[in-house]
């Protein structure tokens, strides 16, 4: 994809049948301008991560076992027990809002 502002360049896996590794995926970007990056998937990684969780696919949550789950973002209860904040799914605002306060940024209700 490009356009006059900027452009985005995807680049097919040289291992098949393996995920690619985050931190040399991370390499690749020029820290320049670069403040915050999101990534979708690589739960296994070493970083922090907000998990969504939704009671009707039957899966337990990650966040008890996973020290690195920042946040849960759900319309579920959860379980009886301790857990991170709870994230309203269907809120991206409150869920931006707690990635930037994460980040020291500067969060839409302070702008």
């Amino acid at each position: 994809m490009a356009s006059s502002e900027r452009w985005a360049l995807q680049v097919e896996n040289w291992v098949r049948g393996a995920d690619p590794d985050l931190a040399e995926l991370l390499t690749r970007f020029n820290p320049r301008g670069l403040h915050l990056v999101l990534a979708e998937g690589f739960k296994h990684a070493n970083y922090p991560k907000i998990e969504v969780y939704r009671a009707v696919l039957g899966e337990p949550p990650l966040y008890p076992l996973d020290p690195r789950i920042i946040a849960v973002a759900t319309g579920d209860a959860l379980p009886a027990g301790e857990y991170p904040p709870r994230l309203p799914l269907h809120a991206a605002v409150a869920i931006a809002d707690f990635v930037l306060a994460c980040c020291g940024l500067q969060s839409s209700a302070d702008r």
